[in-house]
């Protein structure tokens, strides 16, 4: 989208805005406007990810981080109660699948 493409929805935006708008909620609009302009580009380009994958990547990296601290390997029963076993962590996905394809 070029500059006076957005200069002319901003334009059209103000037009059609009610009279007694005040000035946050109309940047607070615009911006929200542009946010989701910008993900949909994002989308149509391929540029995303599901939930799961997201979860994984976050786990790599905290399992890196602290890998090898003190000379100590982390596991996931005694690092954190909230790392998940490979069984429960497969029937959430499985579910969330489920539930994808219901939808």
């Amino acid at each position: 989208m070029t500059t006076s493409d957005y200069a002319r929805k901003l334009t059209e935006l103000i037009e059609v805005r009610p009279k007694n708008i005040d000035l946050d909620k109309l940047l607070y609009e615009v911006y929200v406007r542009a946010k989701l302009a910008e993900a949909e580009q994002d989308i149509s380009q391929g540029r995303w990810s599901t939930h799961e994958q997201v979860m994984e990547r976050m786990w790599e990296k905290i399992h890196s981080k602290f890998d090898g601290r003190n000379g100590r390997k982390m596991t996931s029963k005694k690092s954190s109660p909230r790392l998940l076993e490979p069984k429960r962590k497969q029937k959430l996905r499985e579910r969330g699948r489920s539930q994808l394809e219901t939808a």
